[in-house]
């Protein structure tokens, strides 16, 4: 039997995707950083959209946030974006 000419590369995978765990893990690292990005794009827009129409931290959220049922929470803007950072 002849010695193989491959030689042993610890961090590089042979043949693409190793295993059915790393898979799973790609997946889920996927789905994590869309939702991650989605959530600093809609921020991003909500502040503009804000900063558009001249609110200010006092006024009342159901000001700026229509057709929302859970806005009531909140007192002021201010608020709001407190919790939402």
């Amino acid at each position: 039997m002849s010695r193989s000419s491959i030689g042993f590369e610890r961090w590089n995978i042979r043949g693409g995707i190793s295993s059915w765990s790393f898979q799973i893990f790609q997946k889920h690292n996927k789905e994590l950083t869309e939702m991650y990005i989605s959530h600093i794009l809609s921020k991003q827009y909500t502040y503009k959209k804000l900063k558009t129409e001249n609110a200010t931290l006092e006024d009342k959220p159901n000001k700026h946030f229509k057709d929302s049922t859970y806005i009531e929470v909140f007192d002021n803007i201010k608020q709001w974006s407190d919790t939402f950072n």
